[in-house]
């Protein structure tokens, strides 16, 4: 019986010291990912990455061999730099740290950030450094050892996105004119057409980096007319503006 016991006491006393190994472990990985995080060079890439984020909300198309395609890739574009006046959509961020861990293949840290003080807008980012990935060429010196090498973003996140980006002063100034084509008196008491809002649920995804959208006039869902927004050379551009059948003929009347 008393050799039982001792068994048994020898079994818990390592079951107790694999338990603490773990604790520590996970201790010691935590305090890490919290001074890697904390590091200028890292703030600095994922300023640089959430810029890029959100500077391709609307992706310009590239052209290889005169075929334009599309660029599903962050762009290797510092943003971080443009004036206070310009218009950004994601004003600051936090890292949730309950959520942040290693990669399990040593390939960086994986890093949950939400924006502009809202829980629900997450964007997921895997930030590496040269130990993990090996060398790499980064012309952002402040972030020469680091870079974000993918990121992905929740639906509302997404949502959120694409609707402060019809909010920038040069796509509004865009869809007005095109209304003001079909009503010239519009958002005036002679006009017909007063305000509009926008249908986010058939807008393109951020990660398709298109905007083509829904717009509904005065409130009414049945007042709707499709809009299409691109970007060329850094300005935005509506290509495409079509009032559906119950919109043209309130026009009419």
């Amino acid at each position: 019986m008393k050799k039982k016991r001792k068994i048994g006491r020898i079994i818990v006393g390592i079951l107790l010291s694999y338990l603490a190994l773990v604790v520590i472990s996970k201790y010691r990985e935590k305090v890490y990912i919290r001074e890697e995080l904390q590091k200028p060079e890292v703030i600095a890439a994922i300023e640089k990455a959430l810029r890029s984020v959100e500077d391709n909300i609307i992706r310009e198309p590239r052209e290889r061999n005169g075929i334009v395609i599309s660029d599903k890739k962050i762009r290797d574009k510092d943003t971080s730099d443009r004036g206070d006046s310009e218009y950004h959509i994601i004003k600051s961020y936090e890292i949730d740290y309950d959520k942040t861990h290693n990669n399990s293949w040593g390939l960086g840290i994986h890093t949950t950030i939400f924006i502009n003080g809202n829980p629900d807008l997450i964007i997921r980012l895997l930030i590496s450094n040269k130990d993990s990935t090996g060398r790499f060429d980064d012309k952002n010196k402040e972030s020469e050892n680091y870079q974000v090498n993918s990121y992905s973003i929740s639906r509302e996140a997404d949502d959120y996105l694409r609707d402060e980006e019809m909010k920038r002063p040069e796509i509004v100034a865009l869809i007005k004119e095109e209304l003001l084509k079909l009503d010239p008196e519009a958002f005036t008491e002679k006009g017909k057409i007063h305000s509009y809002t926008l249908n986010v649920d058939k807008m393109s995804s951020v990660e398709n980096r298109g905007l083509d959208s829904e717009l509904l006039i005065n409130g009414n869902e049945n007042l709707k007319m499709d809009i299409s927004i691109r970007k060329k050379d850094g300005k935005y551009e509506l290509v495409g503006g079509y009032p559906y059948a119950d919109l043209r003929e309130f026009l009419k009347q």
